[in-house]
C-alpha cells in the first residue's frame, strides 16, 4: 500500500496569476481478501488543477483517473488456470494492453501458455474512459522447458469501435532468457485498422 501526495502551488507577482496542482494517489495489494482466496490490485490517482488569472476567465478541473482495479483467481504454482476480471493489464500478452474485461489464461503441464480475453479498451488519454472499444483476443506461447529459457508467443486482437469492424492486431514474440550471455527479445506487430 503506497499514498502519495503531492501538491504544487506557483504565483506570479507582477499580475496576480496563481497556478495550483494537487495529486494524490494509492496502489493497493491484497490478497485473499474476501476469505475466498484470489488477489485484488487497485492503482489509482486524483488529481486537481485551479488556474487564476487577472483579466480572463478561471480554469479549475478535478479528475479520478483508476488505472488498475481487478481481481485474480489461480494462474500460479497451485492452480494452472488464471482468470482476472475488472480494469487490468492483460497478462497472457501484455502488447494487447489495458482492459476493462475478463481474462483467462491457462498453463499446460509443459509450461506452453495459451488464453482469451474479452471487454473495453479504455482511451489512452488522460481520462482513460472506457465502452467504445470492445475487444477479444486469444494467444499461445510455447516454451522449451521448465526453465523458460526459450519461448515463443504469437496472439491476435480484434477490436470493434462503436460496434464496427475497426482492427485486427497480430503479435508474434520470442526471446531467449538464458543464465550466462546475451539476451535476446523479439517482437513483431501487424497493425491493420479498416
Amino acid at each position: 500500500d503506497l499514498t502519495l501526495f503531492k501538491t504544487i502551488e506557483s504565483q506570479s507577482s507582477e499580475d496576480d496569476r496563481r497556478d495550483v496542482f494537487t495529486r494524490a494517489g494509492t496502489s493497493l495489494f491484497a490478497e485473499n481478501p474476501f476469505g475466498h482466496g484470489g488477489r485484488l490490485h487497485l492503482d489509482g490517482e486524483w488529481n486537481a488543477r485551479s488556474v487564476d488569472v487577472p483579466d480572463l476567465d478561471d480554469e479549475s478541473d478535478v479528475e479520478l483517473r483508476v488505472e488498475r482495479f481487478s481481481h485474480a483467481w489461480g494462474g500460479d504454482r497451485l492452480d494452472a488456470v488464471g482468470w482476472e476480471a475488472g480494469r487490468f493489464q492483460q497478462t497472457g500478452m501484455s502488447e494487447f494492453g489495458v482492459l476493462d474485461g475478463v481474462e483467462r489464461v491457462v498453463r499446460t503441464r509443459a509450461g506452453h501458455r495459451f488464453g482469451a480475453s474479452l471487454g473495453f479498451l479504455p482511451e489512452p488519454d488522460e481520462e482513460y474512459q472506457t465502452g467504445q472499444d470492445l475487444q477479444l483476443a486469444g494467444f499461445y506461447e510455447w516454451v522449451l522447458d521448465e526453465s523458460e529459457q526459450l519461448s515463443a508467443a504469437a496472439g491476435y486482437q480484434k477490436s470493434f469501435h462503436d460496434g464496427a469492424t475497426d482492427r485486427d492486431l497480430v503479435v508474434a514474440r520470442f526471446q531467449r532468457l538464458p543464465n550466462e550471455g546475451w539476451t535476446v527479445f523479439c517482437t513483431t506487430w501487424i497493425d491493420v485498422y479498416t
